[in-house]
């Protein structure tokens, strides 16, 4: 089988060699010259490639930014070629079902932690109730020591974090889907965590028929603030300015953690929990994340994944699946009543 990873940054190389230690045959594209043992590196730009690109490939797994999804997903359609996906597109990706579904193809798209996992973890949940009532995904991956002025450090994309702070957040509330400003939204959740809602339920609000849902993200205490002042100040309308002032401080200078809990209401209450530390060099935030994608991806090499159409996390068929592969990997759930 021959993979193509969409981007060689932390997240996409550690998928390639994972899928590399399993004997896959891999290629990383990305617009850097790099050079990853065993595995192939084409220098290249997403946006110059032709759909043709991808008929040499079995699949495509995308570990871009979430502004090349859309893209990605439409040369996939184009190129007749599966897709899994980590992108956070603004985009409705279930839009684009019927073209997938016609072109004969399958996309697992929000393929990673949140969401991604925790879509899986729902949906396992609302399996085992006989009337889910309410939904709570918190989730969030911060540094073990966090210091001012930001209270922060950074693991993953700089768009992407700007964009849980900016994105309209959309929760589902007495069977209607609404929308809150995130930053408005700001709570204690103990241990020098505090939390906001953020726009991550994405299918979860059409796909399951549970009438109260919410996604918060979790952040050291003292951060949102700070986030909440820049964003009064107008400082995030220019990204360019925003990235170069706030790098420094959100520069990596200690461990991180990752927190998940799923929460799934109804004639009783389920939960699932996952707590990751850095660990061998490799962050929390990327370990999850990239071993997310990759069991996603298993799952389609390994042909266990057979409806065609965009299918978001939550209706892939093989949920225990899934889980396994993660724990196979390192990554162990657990859940529980209560």
């Amino acid at each position: 089988m021959r993979v193509v990873v969409l981007g060689g940054g932390a997240q996409g190389r550690y998928v390639a060699e994972n899928l590399r230690d399993e004997g896959v045959e891999v290629t990383v594209l990305d617009v850097r010259e790099l050079s990853i043992p065993g595995i192939e590196c084409i220098k290249g730009d997403i946006r110059e490639t032709e759909p043709g690109f991808f008929r040499q490939f079995d699949l495509v797994v995308d570990a871009l930014p979430s502004s090349f999804g859309r893209m990605v997903m439409e040369k996939c359609i184009e190129g007749r070629k599966n897709l899994v996906s980590v992108s956070f597109m603004p985009e409705n990706y279930l839009d684009f079902h019927p073209e997938a579904e016609k072109a004969g193809i399958t996309i697992i798209p929000d393929a990673g932690v949140a969401p991604g996992l925790s879509n899986v973890l729902v949906g396992l949940g609302v399996l085992k109730l006989k009337r889910p009532e309410r939904v709570v995904i918190k989730v969030g991956g911060f540094p073990e020591n966090p210091s001012p002025p930001l209270f922060y450090e950074l693991t993953w994309c700089f768009d992407d974090l700007i964009e849980e702070y900016t994105r309209p957040a959309r929760i589902k509330k007495n069977g209607k889907i609404q929308t809150v400003d995130p930053l408005s939204t700001i709570q204690r959740e103990g241990e020098g965590l505090e939390s906001f809602t953020t726009d991550g339920l994405r299918s979860l609000l059409y796909t399951l028929p549970v009438p109260d849902m919410e996604e918060r993200t979790l952040r050291p205490e003292g951060h949102l603030a700070v986030m909440r002042i820049l964003k009064d100040l107008g400082a995030f309308e220019d990204r360019k300015r925003l990235k170069s002032v706030l790098s420094p401080w959100l520069k990596k200078r200690s461990k991180d953690i990752l927190k998940l809990r799923v929460e799934i209401h109804g004639e009783k209450v389920l939960y699932f929990e996952l707590e990751e530390k850095e660990r061998d060099g490799i962050t929390a935030m990327t370990r999850t994340t990239a071993l997310s994608l990759f069991s996603f991806t298993k799952l389609m090499l390994e042909g266990r994944e057979r409806k065609r159409g965009v299918i978001p996390p939550e209706l892939i068929t093989e949920k225990e699946g899934f889980l396994e592969l993660l724990e196979r990997k390192g990554i162990k759930i657990k859940g529980g009543e209560g």
